[in-house]
């Protein structure tokens, strides 16, 4: 025979089963002497049960209570409706005040509002197999309340439009029974109903997990591909004279120059127009550079030339060097 949680948490204190909350904290305090005030974690769980304290558990220790108040609380909701109302109410009464554990309370939550109710059967066994179905699932946790709802569904597919008028009849009579499971009735008057649907072949089911397979180690080869040529793209820059290092410089060049062009400029509206030749003479070192006579006479006909508006002018040798140093020469005797 099973042990109630009581009889579970007295065994654990050497303590009477109808022991009160005073006489538990005494068999826990000579449990605690009796084991060099180490005791196991199972003497405190029983201690929280019996006599209302909240001593504090390990990790382990609530995980192991949490398994053994989750046992306790499906073997009661197993028990459920093969108990006369007045025991199942005492039963959960006794169980929920014992509880520890926040899931296993909320379990036992769920389970308060059908204590009230009973197990007569109805005199119409169409009424009576909705109201078996819903006392089956009632007691079920989520998950296998889902299931076997679809499987009782799919059992009595046949039987569907009988069952739903079945189902309005117990409704507009028990109407707080069936809120219950309140699904059952909506499943119920589903529209088509649920149909059973036939086993995947095996030989297609094989043939589509290896094609997803193929697919899967064609993605992988390919992004492993990726990766070697990203890798070769990376040691082909960096061993072919230092390309990096001339990115880098192009970079910091170009930061510098926005930079000395902000910091000469006092106009706080936003323009995209610069005199790229003042940039280069208030920033650029200006080169020092002697001209011959011959150099400047061929500088002197070309502005004039190009003062008239002639086409097609070659620009003489050092004529740049020229304008960078400002249109003057360094030489003596040189107009």
């Amino acid at each position: 025979m099973e042990l109630t949680v009581r009889e579970r948490a007295a065994a654990a204190l050497d303590a009477d089963a109808d022991a009160s909350p005073a006489e538990a904290r005494a068999a826990f305090l000579k449990r605690l002497v009796a084991d060099g005030f180490s005791p196991p974690e199972e003497a405190v769980w029983a201690a929280n049960a019996l006599a209302g304290t909240a001593l504090p558990l390990s990790d382990g220790g609530r995980a192991e209570a949490a398994a053994t108040e989750a046992e306790l609380v499906d073997r009661f909701a197993r028990e459920y409706w093969s108990l006369h109302a007045d025991v199942r109410r005492e039963r959960w009464h006794s169980l929920n005040a014992m509880l520890t554990d926040p899931e296993a309370k909320t379990r036992m939550a769920e389970l308060e509002a059908g204590l009230a109710f009973d197990t007569a059967p109805h005199e119409n066994p169409l009424v009576e197999s909705v109201a078996a179905a819903i006392r089956e699932l009632y007691v079920l946790p989520p998950r296998e309340f889902i299931v076997r709802r679809t499987q009782w569904l799919i059992a009595n597919r046949k039987d569907i439009v009988d069952l739903r008028d079945a189902s309005k009849r117990l409704r507009s009579e028990r109407h707080a029974f069936n809120r219950l499971a309140p699904s059952v009735a909506v499943e119920l008057a589903r529209t088509p109903p649920l149909e059973a649907v036939e086993p995947i072949d095996p030989l297609f089911a094989q043939a589509e997990q290896e094609d997803i397979t193929r697919k899967e180690i064609a993605r992988a080869e390919s992004a492993e591909q990726r990766r070697v040529q990203a890798e070769a793209a990376v040691s082909s820059s960096g061993s072919g004279g230092g390309g990096w290092v001339i990115y880098v410089a192009i970079g910091i060049a170009l930061f510098a120059f926005r930079t000395c062009y902000s910091s000469t400029r006092t106009d706080p509206t936003p323009s995209f127009r610069f005199d790229l030749q003042q940039t280069w003479k208030s920033n650029v070192p200006k080169p020092v550079s002697r001209f011959t006579n011959e150099q400047l006479l061929s500088f002197a006909d070309y502005e004039r030339r190009k003062s008239l508006g002639e086409r097609d002018l070659v620009e003489p040798p050092g004529y740049t060097f020229y304008r960078l140093n400002g249109g003057t020469v360094n030489q003596q005797g040189v107009p």
